[in-house]
This record gives structure tokens, sequence and C-alpha cells, in this order.
């Protein structure tokens, strides 16, 4: 992307933006604890299907070899948070049934303070590899990630300013450019300028809370014209008490999007209530029009215990492949413990959907997530149930996910830890010739720390794939043992 329609040509915002961030950044980092960590792991990996083939006679298996040199970081200050998760995996097969080769992973985000309570900046940033099409077969395991998957390239960078008046209002300007790239030639490259202006309600206000959000925002794309939205929200909350409160809202929508059938504009509104019944449970429901259709928003949880909860949410909205990934990156954060996780869930990041694979065209996503997760003892454990939907009017497809997963693992002595994963997905492909998956998975892994800075783990992933149009089931038997030692 070489720049907005409405700035000079050849000048390329997210370079400036970036250039005029890091120049102040060192002030903020100056005073903050940095650790640093680096490891190299050896790994052996058999597949019994490396080349991931639905015919019994074609299929290949192969043992592959992989190095993966890698760099873990956390910065903690006064004025700067952030952590880093950065590797490079080199895989040799050993028979070449596979396309084995390079692979990069990265996760890093990070907040610094440039001027105390005025002046902030935020950045995240993830290298992965991303499902190309979900109607083929794809896997995790070592021997196999090359086929049907291509590299994704993601960052956010947002500089962001707050002003207070008094106790009678705040507020926060932000500029947000994100860039996601891929080595697909099937998905578009894209970069997105976000300008954003929030009003908020001080601490003047206790029982009417109040908040206006005007947004500006282009998207070019490379084969498609530029997605362009601009939005202003008018929201309101009535405290009943501290249990219960009223909710609002009134806005305007423009959204230009050459792949949708109807563009979206028009007044948008929203109703709903906020409840905490007790100190155990809270809830929070909305309804309104938005996107050109009518929206629902859901969210809950119940806190089974001080290290259990239950939590369940459901919510609407267009989005494209590339924005979920933006989106989903703008939840990167590091835990007490310095792990990368998604603030949402708690559980580990992940960057992008393997239910479903990249795509141009921008699509109605709902979705709806059950999450137990939790720690008993030396067990830790989540059960997840989850639908999706995405509608794409340019194709006339909807596509439908149903899917559930556990995972439990469980400390086994001082040095020794192990557990297991079950998954299953149902996934309805939304064409005309009524293709239908099913999808089971099974692990299990176990951890054994020979020295202070040295760990030998086993693993063992099956994945059994069947479509209901064709003649042949897939399936795959991966194994792996591994040594990683750290610096």
């Amino acid at each position: 992307m070489t720049g907005s329609r409405w700035l000079p040509e050849g000048f390329h915002i997210g370079r400036c933006v970036a250039a005029a961030a890091f120049a102040l950044v060192p002030v903020a980092v100056s005073a903050a604890d940095l650790t640093i960590t680096t490891a190299i792991g050896l790994e052996e990996s058999f597949s019994d299907n490396a080349n991931l083939a639905e015919d019994e006679n074609d299929r290949n298996s192969d043992l592959v070899t992989v190095v993966t040199p890698s760099i873990a970081a956390t910065m903690r200050g006064g004025r700067v948070n952030g952590g880093l998760n950065f590797s490079r995996s080199e895989a040799i097969s050993r028979t070449g049934a596979s396309d084995a080769g390079s692979e990069n992973e990265l996760a890093a985000t990070g907040q610094a303070e440039l001027w105390e309570r005025v002046a902030f900046i935020d950045a995240q940033a993830s290298i992965s590899r991303e499902v190309i099409d979900e109607t083929q077969p794809s896997s995790r395991s070592l021997a196999t990630r090359q086929v049907n998957r291509t590299e994704t390239r993601a960052y956010n960078l947002s500089p962001y300013f707050l002003h207070h008046f008094g106790t009678w209002a705040e507020t926060r300007s932000q500029i947000t450019y994100s860039q996601v790239d891929t080595d697909s030639e099937e998905v578009s490259d894209t970069g997105s300028l976000t300008e954003s202006f929030v009003l908020n309600s001080g601490r003047r206000f206790s029982r009417f809370l109040w908040s206006v959000t005007a947004v500006n925002s282009k998207t070019p794309r490379e084969e498609t014209p530029a997605i362009r939205e601009r939005t202003i929200d008018g929201n309101g909350t009535y405290v009943l008490d501290s249990r219960l409160s009223l909710l609002a809202g009134l806005g305007w929508q423009s959204t230009e999007d050459a792949t949708l059938v109807n563009q979206p504009k028009g007044p948008t509104w929203s109703a709903g209530f906020a409840a905490q019944p007790g100190q155990k449970t809270s809830m929070r429901l909305t309804v309104g029009e938005r996107d050109g259709g009518p929206t629902v928003d859901f969210e809950s949880s119940y806190r089974l215990s001080a290290r259990t909860a239950l939590t369940a949410s459901y919510n609407e909205q267009l989005q494209t492949s590339q924005q979920q990934i933006s989106d989903n990156l703008s939840f990167l954060t590091v835990a007490p413990d310095g792990a990368l996780i998604d603030s949402r869930t708690g559980a580990a990041f992940v960057p992008g959907d393997d239910d479903f694979g990249l795509q141009d065209e921008t699509f109605r996503q709902r979705v709806f997530s059950l999450r137990l997760s939790g720690t008993r003892r030396r067990n830790t454990f989540s059960g997840v149930v989850r639908w999706e939907s995405r509608e794409t009017e340019a194709t006339g497809v909807t596509e439908t996910v149903f899917s559930t997963d556990l995972l439990l693992n469980r400390r086994i002595s001082e040095r020794a830890s192990g557990g297991f994963g079950i998954g299953y997905a149902a996934t309805d492909f939304g064409t005309d010739n009524q293709a239908e998956e099913r999808e089971v998975t099974f692990s299990l892994n176990y951890g054994y720390q020979i020295m202070q800075d040295a760990q030998l783990s086993l693993a063992y992933n099956l994945t059994l794939r069947n479509v209901n149009n064709q003649d042949g089931d897939f399936y795959e038997n991966a194994v792996t043992a591994g040594l990683t030692k750290r610096f």
C-alpha cells in the first residue's frame, strides 16, 4: 500500500507513523526491565500421510527433521509493557514426500507511554501459517504444515492521545495502521488506515454514562476496490443499581465495499442491558440494527470458583479474512507469567481461524462460543463448544461450522507433565453439491524436564476427515519427539 488517496503520492503513512513512534520509544524503554531467553529445538516427526492424500493408494509417509532456534522476550516497566516470541524452523525431509522447508512464527505485542498520561503507542505483530482452502485437508504436524497453508504476516501500529476535561469528559484520539500480507496468490495483501475519536463521560457522571465515537477507515485491496467505512455512534448507560444497567445507542453508518451486494448506509441503533446479579455472575445483551441488518450481541460469565469460569458469547459483524486476523491481533497480551495469550479467553493466542480458509470477499460472520476453563490442583483443563456461520453475498454461499474441543493437562511430577486433546468439527460448505465435512482429532503430549534448561517432549496426533460426496477418506497419524535447550 503506497498511501491513502487524500495523501500525497508516494507518502507511506505506515512508515511515517512507525518512524515517529519508534523515535520516541527509547525514552520510555530506558527504565524497563527486560528479560530475554533464547533456545534451540531439535525434533523428529513422522507422518504416515505427509502429502495429505485422500486416496489410500496415493498416501506417502515421511520422516522430517526440524531444527528451530527461537527467542522470547518480556519487557516490564512503569511506562513500557510487552512480549515477543519468535522462532524459525528449518525442516529436512528424509524421503522427499513432503514439502518440507522453512517456517517463521511470531507473536509480539507492546505498549509504551511516551508522554505521561497523554501520548501512548500500541503495537502488535504476528507471523503464522493459515489455511488457504477449508474444503481441502490441512494439518499442523511438522511434516505437513506446508500443505494447503500460506505464511501470513500481520501487524498493527496505533499511536493515540488522551485528554482530560477535568471531571467532565475524557477523549481518545487514535490512528491505527494495519497490514496483512500472505504468500498466497488467492488472497490480496491489504493495508488499512483507521482514524478514530472517542469522547467519554468523566468521573462527574455516576448514574448516566455516555460516549460518542467517530471512525473513518480505508482498506485498499489488490484485486477489488478499497473498502471505505465511516461511522458515528452515541451510546448511553443508565445505572439503575449495582446489579442492573440499561444500555442504548444511536448512530449512523456508511460502508462502501464492492464485494457486498447491499451497501450498508443509514442510521444504526441498539438497546439492551448489563447485569451483575452476584459476585460470580455477569451478563450483557444488546439487540439492534447495524451493517444493513438486525444484530444481536451477548456475553456472560459465571465463576464457579476462584480458578474455574464458564463464559458464553454471541456476536454478528461484517468481516474479511484480513480484518479478522488484524482484529484478533489487537487482543494479544502478556500474561503475568510472561506467556502471550488472547485477552478474551485467557488461552494461547491464535492469529487466524483454522475452521475457514482465507478469502477476499467480505462476509457476514455470526459466532457463538461456550467455554469452560480452570485449574484443579495439578490439572489444567478447557472445554469449548463453538458455532460459526459465514454468509458471503458476492458468492451467495453460507458456510457453517460446529466444533467442540476438550483439552486436559496434568503436572505428573516435579519434572514431568502430560495431557490429551479431543476435537470434533462438522462443516457445511453451503455449495450446490451439498458437501459436508466431519473431522475428528486426537492428541497426546508428554514432557520431561531433564535439567533446568532442557526438556524432552513426545507428541502423537491423529486426524480423521470425511467429506460426504467424496470416495476417499483422509487420515493422518503423526508422531513427534523433540529436545529443547534454553540458553
